[in-house]
């Protein structure tokens, strides 16, 4: 995978000029359950460069940071022109506050979302140009600090973890569930949830096990489907409901199983991954876990569902997930919760598992089909 970094070359005439370049790196090892947890690499040099393929030649593009001559735009330089992008002219207009730039910046959140992505750190730049107190702007920012623009660093929400305990008709669910790490400017913070179910003997001799559904988006409502946003990438808008759900499983092509935590070894059968166990009744418990990244902002909805691995029937679909948002001092925990039959969330669970299985388990692909979960 390529990624872009920056170098900050000095300049007699501009105090300094920051030129990309391409670099080659390796994959990282695999995430616990990767999908939800964020492929850190991913950056706006990410963002840069799948849009940048048809239009331009970032080897031989250079942001310099805007001056006295440029006061309402950025100057964007390549092999023999200059252009000034006369972006966010009433910028000016905003306090040094990082709260009132997050809170502007979301208004004009979608011209993060546009092809032209040096119009996207033009924008950026200008921003924070006008708030002195602001951290410099680098083509290396991650893509949270991209929509969150400016956060709040004074926002310190409480970590821990705490125990809810969930009583269905086939069984009993503990959940451990909490933030273990606030995020930064730099890095993702990180959430933990742990489920495991107790089945009773109305469980009968079934084999359980979790199929997770996620969706992630820049607030509540305002959910991820395309590839541009937040937490996106082309395969999994690929396997997205419009709705902003998808089969919770961090490499499909690897695994070949929509069970979560779960992947299909050399000789056909499925095993656990380390993050999930299945289970029985009279046996051991089933049981995952999970540890999504925390982006600023950030708002998180996860379906796990317990079901019989092999007709989908259902046990108990547990709803937890979160809600991140420093520049008004927002965390709220999705308190987790058994979803009662006939729930509007369990219709687009299983939109996003018949999704799976025409988008992902294909003929051919060796992946195996989610089973139709009924309740």
């Amino acid at each position: 995978m390529e990624r872009v970094e920056v170098q900050k070359v000095p300049s007699s005439t501009s105090p300094v000029t920051s030129q990309i370049k391409r670099v080659q790196s390796h994959d990282h090892s695999e995430e616990p359950e990767g999908e939800l947890q964020q492929d850190k690499t991913f950056d706006l040099g990410e963002q840069l460069e799948r849009s940048a393929r048809l239009s331009h030649n970032l080897a031989n593009i250079s942001v310099t940071t805007p001056n006295s001559s440029t006061p309402n735009g950025v100057a964007i330089q390549s092999k023999t022109e200059m252009s000034i992008q006369p972006l966010w002219r009433n910028i000016s207009s905003i306090s040094g506050s990082a709260t009132q730039n997050s809170q502007l910046f979301r208004q004009k959140i979608t011209q993060f979302q546009q092809e032209n992505t040096t119009s996207k750190i033009a924008a950026k730049q200008q921003q924070l140009h006008h708030n002195p107190k602001s951290t410099p702007v680098t083509l290396k920012d991650s893509s949270s600090t991209i929509r969150r623009c400016a956060s709040n660093p004074s926002f310190s929400p409480s970590l821990g973890r705490k125990n809810t305990n969930l009583k269905g008709t086939y069984g009993e669910f503990k959940v451990e569930h909490g933030l273990d790490k606030a995020p930064t400017k730099s890095e993702y913070g990180e959430y933990y949830i742990k489920i495991e179910m107790t089945p009773n003997d109305k469980t009968g001799s079934s084999e359980i096990g979790f199929l997770q559904t996620a969706r992630r988006g820049t607030s509540a409502g305002n959910w991820s489907t395309k590839a541009s946003d937040a937490g996106m990438t082309k395969e999994r808008a690929e396997r997205t409901t419009k709705s902003g759900w998808r089969v919770d499983r961090a490499d499909p092509g690897k695994d070949k199983t929509p069970l979560y935590g779960m992947t299909k070894n050399k000789s056909g059968k499925v095993v656990s991954r380390g993050n999930a166990q299945t289970g029985k009744f009279k046996g051991s418990n089933p049981w995952m876990w999970d540890t999504p990244g925390v982006l600023d902002p950030t708002a998180m909805q996860f379906v796990a569902t317990a079901i019989d691995v092999s007709t989908g029937t259902s046990f108990g679909a547990v709803l937890w997930g979160f809600e991140y948002d420093s520049s008004s001092s927002h965390y709220q925990e999705q308190t987790p919760t058994l979803l009662s039959s006939g729930n509007a969330l369990l219709k687009q669970r299983d939109e996003a598992i018949d999704k799976w299985n025409k988008s992902v388990a294909t003929p051919g692909s060796g992946i195996d089909q989610a089973p139709t979960i009924t309740e």
